[in-house]
């Protein structure tokens, strides 16, 4: 989850806030919200009134529906078109995360100098190979790399996307063919796994079913015409149904789901999360009487060796993480597992430590740095 740390949320020599509500500042009239999920909209309510927040067209429409977000307090960026804010020039990248879920590339002027440096803030995202040859990316240096460190460890890794997706539909294909009253349940946050659920039913032909509040939040998604026509009217006119991640997932539950139909026998969920990934391979499963819930690896957010792969293609000069840093010796230790891939040329405290001299630097620094907003 991203860490609530005030100094984090502020963008390096500037005026402006990423997902930082919980701390909204007089001298913040510019806030920009990577996604729409709870952990970055933490402190935001149909109240707001400090400022404007400036999100892409998905994330504009999932505040205005779900939050009750004034309109007039909303400013919807499209992708890949710069804008200018307060003076920076922002350009909004799709992170490969949820749906609506931005990076943003800002272009930061120096103060007392014609030069700007360039900082890219992630949000949440999973990097894959080619995303460093975005057009808005080729044509700079990324000086700052704001980074989801959520998987930032060597024993966080999982499979891409499509092989995770892959493993549920040959469970669910093996599974219908020798038990037909099989109900299919796919976990789900609010927004999130549309790609999991949906991709399954593509590559299988079968049909999709959701609650009307969820497929209310599908319909604000801007989903292509064949995803929403997967969505079937009735829960028995589809095998694949979607529910909440959670308790929702438990056996009791699902047992529950099928308690008084006449079609379902069996009930096979599925659980898709990066948390999900067993070193020893093969899927996690639980099996309690007609119902089995199987963790599949899918992730919405890069492993380590993504995380490595991104550091690599960007080789940014400085590093921020927003996962798992609660402290500033915290950020430090993640910052030094990516720091052989950075561009520290100018880091005189990196190219001691990498020299084996002691760090040019104090703790007390350190934490000055880290929880002072720039």
């Amino acid at each position: 989850m991203a860490e609530q740390v005030e100094g984090i949320k502020w963008v390096p020599g500037t005026r402006l806030m990423v997902d930082g509500f919980r701390f909204q500042s007089p001298r913040c009239q510019c806030y920009l919200l990577t996604h729409a999920h709870a952990d970055h909209t933490t402190g935001l309510s149909k109240s707001f009134s400090s400022g404007t927040i400036f999100c892409t067209p998905v994330t504009a429409a999932l505040l205005r529906e779900n939050m009750g977000i004034p309109a007039h307090r909303i400013c919807p960026l499209a992708l890949d078109q710069p804008t200018v804010i307060d003076g920076i020039t922002i350009t909004p990248i799709d992170a490969n995360h949820c749906p609506g879920a931005c990076m943003f590339l800002m272009k930061v002027p120096e103060k007392g100098s014609s030069k700007s440096k360039m900082i890219l803030h992630t949000g949440d995202m999973r990097w894959k190979a080619g995303m460093e040859k975005h057009p808005a990316l080729q044509a700079v240096k990324v000086h700052t790399l704001i980074l989801d460190t959520t998987y930032a460890s060597p024993s966080h890794v999982h499979p891409p996307q499509d092989e995770a997706i892959a493993s549920m539909v040959e469970v669910m294909r093996s599974t219908g063919r020798k038990r037909p009253s099989t109900l299919f349940v796919v976990g789900s946050y609010h927004i999130g796994k549309e790609r999991a659920y949906l991709g399954a039913a593509k590559a299988l032909g079968w049909k999709v079913w959701c609650p009307a509040h969820k497929r209310k939040v599908l319909s604000l998604l801007n989903l292509s015409q064949a995803d929403m026509s997967l969505l079937a009217k009735t829960p028995d006119a589809a095998r694949i149904h979607v529910a909440a991640m959670g308790l929702n997932l438990s056996p009791e539950k699902l047992s529950e789901k099928i308690a008084n139909s006449k079609r379902w026998t069996h009930v096979v969920a599925f659980r898709p999360t990066g948390w999900s990934f067993k070193k020893s391979g093969g899927l996690e499963t639980r099996t309690e009487g007609n119902v089995t819930v199987y963790g599949i690896p899918y992730s919405e957010h890069s492993s380590f060796s993504e995380l490595r792969q991104c550091v690599a293609a960007l080789r940014p000069s400085k590093l921020i993480p927003t996962v798992n840093c609660p402290t500033p010796q915290a950020a430090r230790a993640l910052v030094d597992r990516f720091a052989d891939l950075m561009n520290l040329s100018k880091d005189r405290s990196r190219m001691d430590m990498y020299c084996s001299r002691a760090p040019a630097h104090s703790a007390a620094a350190d934490e000055a740095q880290f929880l002072a907003p720039a």
